[in-house]
Protein backbone atom coordinates (compact mmCIF):
# COMPACT_ATOMS: atom_id res chain seq x y z
CA UNK A 1 0.00 0.00 0.00
CA UNK A 2 3.11 1.79 -0.51
CA UNK A 3 2.39 3.47 3.71
CA UNK A 4 -1.07 4.57 3.31
CA UNK A 5 -3.25 3.76 5.45
CA UNK A 6 -6.23 5.46 5.59
CA UNK A 7 -8.32 4.99 2.32
CA UNK A 8 -8.76 8.71 1.97
CA UNK A 9 -5.50 9.27 2.10
CA UNK A 10 -4.77 8.30 -1.44
CA UNK A 11 -5.30 11.46 -2.96
CA UNK A 12 -2.95 13.68 -0.91
CA UNK A 13 -0.27 10.93 -1.80
CA UNK A 14 -0.96 10.97 -5.62
CA UNK A 15 -0.55 15.05 -5.32
CA UNK A 16 2.55 14.95 -3.45
CA UNK A 17 4.28 12.58 -6.04
CA UNK A 18 2.80 14.16 -9.07
CA UNK A 19 4.73 17.21 -7.77
CA UNK A 20 7.70 15.52 -7.47
CA UNK A 21 7.75 13.77 -10.06
CA UNK A 22 6.38 17.63 -12.22
CA UNK A 23 9.14 18.86 -14.76
CA UNK A 24 7.78 22.39 -13.71
CA UNK A 25 6.12 22.12 -10.37
CA UNK A 26 4.69 25.40 -10.39
CA UNK A 27 3.24 24.93 -13.94
CA UNK A 28 -0.33 23.84 -14.07
CA UNK A 29 -0.28 21.64 -17.54
CA UNK A 30 3.20 19.92 -16.19
CA UNK A 31 1.73 19.32 -12.54
CA UNK A 32 -1.82 17.86 -14.76
CA UNK A 33 0.77 15.72 -16.70
CA UNK A 34 2.82 14.10 -13.96
CA UNK A 35 -0.46 13.85 -12.20
CA UNK A 36 -1.78 11.58 -15.17
CA UNK A 37 1.09 9.07 -14.97
CA UNK A 38 0.57 8.21 -11.11
CA UNK A 39 -0.61 4.71 -10.35
CA UNK A 40 -1.51 4.49 -6.61
CA UNK A 41 -2.04 0.95 -4.95
CA UNK A 42 -4.91 1.52 -2.26
CA UNK A 43 -6.67 -1.25 0.11
CA UNK A 44 -9.19 -1.18 -2.43
CA UNK A 45 -7.22 -2.04 -5.97
CA UNK A 46 -5.06 0.19 -7.99
CA UNK A 47 -5.56 3.77 -8.92
CA UNK A 48 -4.50 4.82 -12.40
CA UNK A 49 -4.78 8.38 -13.38
CA UNK A 50 -4.09 7.82 -17.03
CA UNK A 51 -6.52 5.36 -17.81
CA UNK A 52 -9.08 8.02 -16.97
CA UNK A 53 -10.87 10.17 -19.95
CA UNK A 54 -10.07 12.91 -17.86
CA UNK A 55 -6.19 13.55 -17.26
CA UNK A 56 -5.26 13.51 -13.67
CA UNK A 57 -8.62 12.22 -12.26
CA UNK A 58 -9.11 8.14 -11.38
CA UNK A 59 -12.12 6.42 -10.51
CA UNK A 60 -12.41 4.36 -8.22
CA UNK A 61 -14.78 1.00 -7.61
CA UNK A 62 -17.47 1.57 -4.79
CA UNK A 63 -16.84 -0.79 -1.78
CA UNK A 64 -19.04 -0.61 1.32
CA UNK A 65 -17.08 -0.87 4.62
CA UNK A 66 -17.40 -1.39 8.07
CA UNK A 67 -15.53 -0.31 11.12
CA UNK A 68 -15.57 -2.82 14.20
CA UNK A 69 -13.44 -3.29 17.15
CA UNK A 70 -11.37 -6.15 17.13
CA UNK A 71 -10.64 -8.72 20.10
CA UNK A 72 -6.98 -8.09 20.21
CA UNK A 73 -4.36 -6.71 18.74
CA UNK A 74 -2.39 -3.00 17.81
CA UNK A 75 -5.08 -1.85 17.29
CA UNK A 76 -8.70 -1.13 18.75
CA UNK A 77 -11.12 -1.09 15.23
CA UNK A 78 -10.71 -2.20 11.63
CA UNK A 79 -12.40 -1.32 8.32
CA UNK A 80 -14.05 -4.84 7.34
CA UNK A 81 -15.26 -4.87 3.86
CA UNK A 82 -19.02 -5.89 3.70
CA UNK A 83 -20.30 -5.07 0.27
CA UNK A 84 -17.59 -4.81 -3.40
CA UNK A 85 -20.39 -2.86 -4.69
CA UNK A 86 -18.42 -2.46 -8.15
CA UNK A 87 -14.87 -3.16 -7.04
CA UNK A 88 -13.16 -6.62 -7.12
CA UNK A 89 -12.78 -7.05 -3.28
CA UNK A 90 -13.87 -9.73 -1.73
CA UNK A 91 -16.11 -9.16 1.53
CA UNK A 92 -14.81 -10.02 4.80
CA UNK A 93 -17.74 -9.74 6.71
CA UNK A 94 -21.64 -9.78 6.06
CA UNK A 95 -22.81 -6.13 6.87
CA UNK A 96 -24.49 -5.59 10.42
CA UNK A 97 -26.87 -3.42 11.91
CA UNK A 98 -24.59 -1.14 15.04
CA UNK A 99 -27.38 -2.76 17.40
CA UNK A 100 -26.11 -6.12 16.36
CA UNK A 101 -22.47 -4.96 17.07
CA UNK A 102 -21.44 -5.18 21.04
Amino acid sequence: MNGVSLEGGFCRLGDARALKAAAEPKNNKSLRDSLATQNIDTILGPLYFGKSPIKSVAVQPLTGGQWRKTKSGKYKYELLVVNSGTSQAKPDAEFKLLSQLS
